[in-house]
């Protein structure tokens, strides 16, 4: 997660001198205004020559990153308007809240500056699952969607993928990550990138022959092309998994991995690791 973070004010950075011109923007300087609407604290801002296109921007986990991307599109003569979560909201809350505060900040743009030409849907991490998700439903109000660092193949599919993460490296190595696969103690971020992650990077440098063999399942989907980059990719899938655990089967109501019928392969010896790796059923309704 702390790495998605980098990589998404990476992207901030360069999207933002992509959008912005080289001249001052100072006559094109927008209106702000500031609102609330049905409990959506949002932020409307149309620049003074404005293209007729509103840029909806989508959240996830936090609001400071619009600031920041919001006057590269302001320069294009886009409006821009995005709404505020409160910051108590978990994942499963959160998920639902900003769909709804999405169509609460279009009804206030609406209200205040009339209906764009076109708007277009811009965001970050489980903020694509709300884009998504308003495009499906109603497609006929956007134009298009962009989504930077998002689980565009939907929760089911990223969530497998985190567990995954977890199961397979407490096959390799046991007992280094503090907790199990479904209840981990409260860990932040902080704590993680501290605490938790240089022990698994000793781990993996030190038993490399097992990193491999983790790096090398068919059912783990890792992008790596050196050993660094591999065990970079196995710490930031284990980050999401520790961090966001708890609050996932809270919100979800139990356990949705299913391990159960999986076959891992790709691995020197498959029949070990099939035979030992903990197996987990999973709660449909979840």
């Amino acid at each position: 997660m702390a790495i998605k973070k980098l990589r998404k004010w990476y992207i901030i950075v360069l999207v933002g001198a992509v959008l912005s011109p080289g001249q001052s923007t100072l006559a094109n300087a927008p209106e702000r205004i500031e609102g609330e609407l049905a409990g959506a604290q949002y932020t409307l801002l149309r620049p003074a020559a404005w293209n007729g296109d509103l840029v909806l921007l989508v959240h996830g986990s936090i609001t400071e990153e619009f600031e920041a991307l919001a006057p590269g599109f302001v320069a294009q003569g886009y409006s821009v308007a995005f709404a505020t979560l409160p910051q108590e909201y978990g994942d499963g809350d959160a998920l639902r809240r900003i769909t709804r505060d999405s169509r609460l900040v279009q009804a206030a743009f609406r209200w205040h500056f009339g209906r764009p030409a076109r708007t277009y849907l811009v965001g970050f991490s489980r903020g694509a699952h709300n884009m998504q998700r308003l495009l499906e439903l109603t497609p006929w109000r956007y134009a298009g969607m962009l989504s930077m660092c998002g689980g565009n193949g939907g929760s089911q599919f990223q969530w497998d993928h985190f567990f995954t993460a977890r199961v397979l490296f407490d096959h390799y190595f046991p007992g280094v990550l503090p907790g199990t696969p479904e209840s981990m103690p409260p860990i932040d971020l902080a704590t993680y990138l501290n605490q938790v992650a240089p022990k698994i990077a000793a781990a993996l440098y030190e038993n490399p022959d097992a990193t491999l063999a983790l790096g090398s399942i068919d059912q783990f989907d890792l992008a790596w092309i050196d050993f660094d980059e591999l065990v970079l990719a196995i710490i930031e899938s284990l980050a999401i998994h520790s961090v966001g655990v708890n609050n996932l089967l809270s919100a979800a109501g139990g356990n949705p991995f299913d391990n159960a019928s999986i076959y891992y392969s790709g691995t020197p010896n498959d029949a070990e690791l099939n035979a030992q790796v903990a197996r987990f059923v999973g709660n449909r309704r979840a």
